[in-house]
């Protein structure tokens, strides 16, 4: 059965609550921007009715932003009756389909995500939604895990390791995943002491090192 899309008005669409990913001003949010410009939306955005009349993106916070940028007052939308948790899988699902995702977008999204089905489905062990949630995204269940685990560094820690993705790494300070995760365990104020002597040494710790 195809769904109806509508016509809102662009101020009556809140942002997702704690929304994961990031919008960047880079060479894909321009083509998106372009191609609005000149042909309209093409694809309609997702969006889900709020207890107050009002609406809350899904999936389209970019082409939301462009329009609110643009001046374009009416956006087309498909109208979603789902639950909470219904709608936090969509979300992310619909996002992970970027060409370029940050570290810590993963590890906020995986988490999302995981919480939700936890929810729906409590019957299932933690470890087979481990599997199922790595099974839907194409990464392992250790995987899963490790990212999973980022959400517990300082911000200044895991902004080295969305440098990885974000610099060269041979010219900026990065750290990899499993180093970080490792660090993930210490205290807020360990990891401040750590991070305090990176800056100072202007070196991450190797995975060995950070699980030492």
């Amino acid at each position: 059965m195809k769904e109806e899309v509508v016509e809102l008005n662009v101020k009556d669409i809140c942002d997702f609550p704690k929304h994961p990913f990031k919008i960047n001003n880079d060479l894909n949010y321009e083509e998106l921007k372009n191609s609005i410009i000149e042909s309209g939306i093409l694809v309609p955005t997702i969006v889900r009715k709020k207890e107050d009349g009002k609406y809350e993106m899904l999936s389209g916070h970019r082409r939301k932003k462009i329009c609110e940028e643009q001046g374009i007052k009416k956006i087309p939308c498909i109208v979603k009756d789902i639950s909470d948790e219904e709608a936090i899988i969509l979300m992310v699902d619909s996002n992970l389909q970027r060409d370029k995702i940050l570290p810590s977008e993963k590890a906020m999204a995986y988490k999302m995500k995981y919480d939700a089905m936890k929810s729906m489905t409590p019957s299932v062990s933690n470890k087979r939604k481990d599997e199922i949630l790595g099974e839907q995204v194409g990464e392992s269940r250790e995987q899963i895990r490790r990212y999973i685990r980022l959400n517990n560094l300082i911000p200044e820690l895991l902004q080295l390791v969305d440098d990885t993705v974000l610099k060269d790494k041979r010219s900026a300070l990065t750290m990899g995943l499993r180093p970080a995760v490792e660090l993930s365990y210490l205290s807020k104020d360990d990891q401040e002491l750590v991070y305090e002597e990176i800056t100072y040494e202007d070196l991450t710790p190797s995975h060995v090192q950070a699980k030492r």
